[in-house]
């Protein structure tokens, strides 16, 4: 869920998490945030236009508008049975990054790393201290595979990472899956 605010845009989107409840008051299992970002800058605000979103049991779509950039990004989520599909549909041959938010507006986020696997799959895990909901401090695991991979990952602040392609491919897809044992249980969530 979030703030539907009465406007054409909504509240500043921190992206999409396909794998926890967040916003319902509940936080299981932590955010793990996309943002797609067709704009060549990932920190602009970025708003879901309302009059495109589109939703039925197990699909979500929207469009994307970064401030200040006019061309919009199609973005479509469904559900797969341990986890979740992201596909973003952006101009061909622009520059394209996607933004990954550790956080969210729920938690209390202590630590978290974020790296590239031998295959080219994305990997991160995330710790958090105690909450109202969670007694004891807990960590998750997550992993993404990108199709086509992404040519360079960074860190840009203590929760956030981004993933740059050089040359935008007319579609991309992410199918992300979660784990609170291991990384290696994300990955085999990811592989079932």
């Amino acid at each position: 869920g979030y703030s539907y605010e009465n406007s054409s845009f909504s509240a500043p989107l921190v992206g999409f998490s396909m794998t926890a409840l967040s916003g319902t008051g509940l936080h299981d299992g932590g955010d793990f945030a996309l943002l797609p970002c067709a704009a060549t800058d990932c920190g602009a605000t970025h708003s879901i236009v309302h009059a495109s979103e589109r939703g039925e049991p197990g699909y979500y779509s929207a469009e994307v508008l970064a401030r200040g950039d006019p061309s919009s990004i199609l973005v479509e989520l469904t559900a797969l049975a341990r986890g979740g599909m992201l596909r973003v549909r952006a101009r061909a041959g622009s520059p394209f990054q996607m933004r990954l938010h550790l956080t969210g507006p729920l938690d209390r986020f202590t630590s978290g790393r974020v790296w590239k696997d031998d295959t080219g799959a994305l990997r991160a895990e995330r710790s958090s201290s105690p909450t109202h909901h969670c007694s004891a401090r807990h960590t998750s695991y997550w992993h993404a595979a990108f199709e086509p991979h992404f040519d360079e990952l960074q860190q840009t602040s203590r929760d956030t990472w981004e993933m740059r392609w050089f040359e935008a491919p007319a579609e991309l897809t992410a199918s992300v899956s979660l784990s609170h044992t291991s990384a290696e249980g994300a990955a085999a969530n990811a592989a079932a």
